[in-house]
């Protein structure tokens, strides 16, 4: 009694195979030839810590500068491709010191498409993002910035998009504060819902109500869909059926609906008339 014992548990485990055997038919060359727009050299920076940090492509979003100047909120669409990014934010001016010339500020920006890395197969994102910079241009983006370059507190942040259901897909937030970490779990709100009738997904990801922020460098949703295999939307109306997306919004409701209304007036007049 009350012995220690040991065994083995044997369990057979489920594959995928339809996607598995679609993978290997398909080689690294072959994806390649998929990708739309050349990478450009990813830029690096070296940080006080001896990090080397990767920037990312930000050059191939698309982009509006946040003029900070004008209001203390503002909101915006940004889109690229077929997504489109809503952008809510607040903020009031931090005093720096007397001198600097340097114009801080953020970009919202939009991609949706291929992202071809070195030594890495290419993978379809789609992201929503705003991004600290030095200045205006967008090769101020993107890069370490010291705290006495940092000139607005933010008080609202919401990035909501829609983003097409995937059988391959990873949706999640995404933020970097001036010391290189994230956001704490209870600094922000993350939600995906399923629209009904539909076959898209509402990612909203938003800075908690609490919360105000002085060293923000980059807030975003990431959406990777890998290869783009049986993504809804992205080939003909055949393809989407044939990767399992039914049709929707497509009236066959309504005309059952108006059928069955027929169907009781049909039923009404027979019974009146047997009456009379």
């Amino acid at each position: 009694l009350n012995e220690n014992e040991r065994r083995i548990y044997v369990a057979q485990v489920p594959k995928y195979k339809r996607i598995e055997q679609r993978r290997q038919h398909r080689t690294v060359s072959q994806i390649r030839k998929r990708v739309r727009q050349p990478t450009p050299e990813q830029k690096t920076q070296t940080t006080s810590s001896g990090f080397v940090m990767t920037r990312d492509y930000i050059e191939q979003y698309n982009t509006t500068w946040l003029d900070q100047e004008l209001a203390g909120s503002a909101k915006a669409e940004v889109c690229h491709g077929k997504l489109c990014c809503h952008f809510e934010l607040e903020w009031s001016p931090i005093d720096t010191e007397i001198g600097n010339k340097n114009k801080f500020g953020y970009r919202l920006g939009a991609y949706d498409g291929w992202r071809n890395q070195p030594n890495v197969d290419p993978n379809y994102i789609r992201n929503c993002g705003i991004f600290a910079c030095s200045g205006v241009t967008l090769d101020d983006c993107g890069y370490m910035l010291s705290p006495d370059q940092l000139r607005l507190n933010l008080s609202r942040i919401l990035i909501e998009a829609k983003f097409p259901k995937s059988q391959e897909i990873l949706l999640m937030p995404n933020s970097v504060r001036d010391n290189l970490l994230p956001l704490e779990p209870s600094q922000f709100e993350w939600s995906v819902q399923e629209e009904e009738k539909s076959h898209m997904l509402t990612a909203r990801f938003a800075l908690a109500k609490t919360e105000s922020l002085s060293n923000l460098l980059s807030f975003a949703i990431f959406g990777n869909y890998y290869d783009e295999v049986c993504t809804y939307g992205s080939g003909s109306p055949e393809k989407d059926l044939e990767c399992g997306y039914e049709p929707t919004g497509d009236g066959a409701a309504q005309l059952r609906l108006f059928g069955s209304s027929l169907y009781l007036l049909l039923a009404m007049g027979t019974v009146f008339y047997l009456r009379h």
